[in-house]
């Protein structure tokens, strides 16, 4: 009866052993994964935000966030926590570091929000325009409305416009959209500090709040999709941008879906070009 339980006790020991041994593995291949897609460099990373309506004489201490941006950035902090990142992550307003640029522009800088939010977005995407780097960003169609073009005049909307007209149009009260369903477009473009170039840009943003939500939660979620995207177009080039179709039903992310053509982006295509030049053009 003793060599009976001892053979099971054993049996449940080493089983539980192999379990251990499995999740490390299984979590090794996905923090290596995610490596490959982000490949920072060294130093800290910079969350970069936009900055909503603050100014000094504002009775708050902070400037606000969005709801969608501070969900991006726990996103993108958890896939962090995936690779077992170990330098610091400053988070601050789009203001701030504008402001303040050589105190964290040759960080590893994160961008959340596209350009119709993000002055900073703008100037790192204006300087890839000026380097001729094919790339997704946004583009105003009117004073309310923008979308997303790449850089062989592919034109991608926002389906979210369309829709709210549409369930507006229905009666559904606007406080209860966020129940229905909801399609955004973003993108992700990562490339090389201008200001250091072992250290990377990456922008993460949608056409609305929603997108940039989904775009993050990408990186996170569907890493698999992309690395293999990375993998099957062998390729030194580590550096991409890449669209993102969101799906938005009852106030979460529904699915991401990682869609369209690839564009990849070699460093040794980057000049560095002063940041007034970029602002006057």
């Amino acid at each position: 009866m003793i060599a009976l339980i001892s053979y099971v006790l054993t049996g449940v020991a080493i089983g539980g052993f192999l379990v251990l041994v499995f999740q490390k593995i299984k979590n090794r291949i996905v923090s290596q994964k995610i490596r490959r897609i982000l490949n920072f460099g060294e130093d800290d990373i910079v969350f970069v935000y936009q900055c909503k309506d603050f100014n000094e004489n504002n009775k708050v201490i902070t400037p606000d966030a969005s709801k969608e941006d501070f969900i991006a950035m726990n996103n993108f902090l958890s896939a962090l926590i995936k690779i077992n990142w170990r330098r610091d992550v400053i988070v601050i307003d789009s203001e701030k570091f504008f402001n303040n640029m050589k105190m964290y522009e040759n960080k590893n800088i994160i961008l959340f929000g596209s350009r119709k939010v993000n002055i900073v977005t703008e100037i790192y995407e204006k300087f890839l325009e000026n380097n001729n780097i094919e790339f997704y960003r946004t583009e105003r169609i009117d004073k309310d409305r923008w979308r997303i073009i790449d850089g062989e005049g592919g034109i991608f909307p926002s389906e979210t416009y369309s829709q709210i007209e549409l369930y507006l149009k229905n009666g559904i009260p606007e406080n209860q959209i966020g129940q229905m369903g909801l399609c955004d477009t973003g993108y992700i473009t990562k490339f090389s500090n201008p200001l250091k170039s072992e250290n990377k840009v990456m922008i993460i943003a949608g056409i609305r709040g929603i997108g940039t939500w989904g775009v993050a939660e990408c990186i996170k979620k569907k890493y698999k999709e992309i690395y293999k995207i990375l993998q099957d177009a062998k390729t030194e080039k580590k550096d991409f941008s890449i669209r993102i179709r969101i799906l938005y039903h009852n106030y979460d992310i529904s699915n991401i879906i990682p869609t369209g053509k690839v564009f990849f982006i070699d460093k040794k295509q980057l000049k560095l070009i002063p940041y007034n030049d970029i602002l006057n053009k």
